[in-house]
């Protein structure tokens, strides 16, 4: 967040507290008016330069508000209306220059001013501030956050704390520049991906307290191993292979195979002419952000079929295949006999007859004889 807009707050009467990050440059006209609920102190960026109109009129629970340096003007009516301030820091040793109306509705006489030591004088001298009978001298302390590089991780690796301090004691609290990859809770860091994050320490100071400058350090998530394996399977000659599986070892918080990017591509060479043997059953390319593949294959182990398989029911009916075509027996001479691929294709349909089909077929195939009360596949092994 660098900016605030006007008005994206105005009339919030729930709100009471306000924690504005120091990465916030600029906060519209009113703001956070009418926050009548707010209470505790407000501590202003450090990047601020200039405190817009109305910003925080009416914000009557208020009781401290501390300007930071940079800050040179402060709007209309910019804390008009808050009643309960007892106190405010300004850090600037420049009195910033003020509307006639900036604090107007502030206790003037209970509310304290405290501004850098050897600058009351100045602050006395210098329009709306020398409305305030009590200005005081108070040495703002600076400080410095101590947060030490991050341990490269590992996506899947468990949440751990952030160790940084500040120098003052006060709490330091922290960003991921990619949620992608990590967020951040408090002072716990809770891995989300593979990647690099830029985390980045900050306290904001107090009454008493500079902002520290931030410090940042770069997290590095390595990716997850994952091994990926070809199941081995098993098939008869002259059968199509099986649809190839794949088993997995190294999934990390509950994944499954649905959250991969890519899946590698399986290969065989076998199909179903293919001889008995074994086949290798290969993987290769596929991609992940969170993982990194090791591929291994597997093995297709094509068994030595029968010649004929037997697809019906009737044993009286039967096919069988020579170099010179198909012999038929037990169909009636009328029947038809119908030859198929085993992708469906049709080569031969005639009738029966006398049981001889004369037709040529490749050797080393595979084909599906179609006949009225029975199909068989048949393997051209002759």
């Amino acid at each position: 967040v660098t900016s605030i807009g006007s008005s994206a707050f105005e009339g919030c009467s729930g709100l009471t507290a306000l924690t504005i990050p120091n990465s916030v440059t600029s906060i519209g006209s009113s703001a956070f008016s009418g926050c009548s609920s707010l209470s505790g102190s407000l501590i202003l960026p450090n990047a601020i330069t200039s405190i817009s109109a109305n910003s925080f009129q009416n914000c009557s629970s208020l009781t401290s508000v501390t300007i930071p340096y940079q800050v040179t003007a402060i709007g209309s009516s910019a804390f008009a209306g808050c009643s309960g301030l007892t106190e405010i820091n300004s850090k600037n040793s420049t009195p910033p220059s003020a509307a006639s109306n900036a604090f107007e509705g502030v206790d003037k006489t209970a509310c304290t001013l405290y501004v850098p030591v050897g600058r009351a004088t100045t602050y006395w001298l210098h329009p709306v501030w020398e409305d305030f009978v009590n200005i005081q001298e108070k040495n703002f302390v600076s400080q410095t956050i101590t947060f030490n590089a991050i341990p490269t991780k590992t996506y899947g690796d468990a949440a751990f704390t952030l160790s940084g301090s500040s120098s003052s004691g006060l709490p330091v609290t922290y960003a991921s520049s990619n949620t992608d990859v990590a967020t951040v809770s408090n002072n716990t860091l809770t891995i989300t991906g593979a990647g690099t994050a830029t985390i980045t320490a900050t306290q904001t100071g107090n009454a008493n307290y500079d902002a520290a400058a931030p410090v940042s350090q770069t997290l590095t998530v390595n990716k997850a191993p994952l091994i990926i394996t070809a199941d081995n399977v098993t098939r008869p000659f002259g059968q199509a292979n099986p649809a190839f599986t794949l088993s997995y070892s190294g999934f990390m918080n509950g994944d499954n195979a649905s959250v991969l990017d890519v899946l590698p591509t399986i290969t065989c060479n076998a199909d179903d002419a293919s001889p008995a043997g074994s086949y290798p059953i290969s993987l290769s390319g596929g991609s992940d952000n969170n993982y990194a593949y090791t591929l291994a294959g597997g093995v297709l182990e094509v068994t030595q079929g029968n010649g004929i398989e037997d697809i019906g029911s009737d044993t009286d009916i039967y096919a069988y295949v020579t170099s010179n075509g198909v012999r038929i027996k037990g169909c009636n001479p009328q029947d038809r006999v119908s030859i198929y691929t085993v992708a469906g294709q049709m080569v031969y349909s005639a009738v029966a007859g006398n049981g001889w089909i004369d037709c040529s077929l490749q050797k080393g195939r595979v084909y599906i004889v179609r006949m009225p009360r029975k199909t068989v596949k048949l393997i051209t092994n002759y």
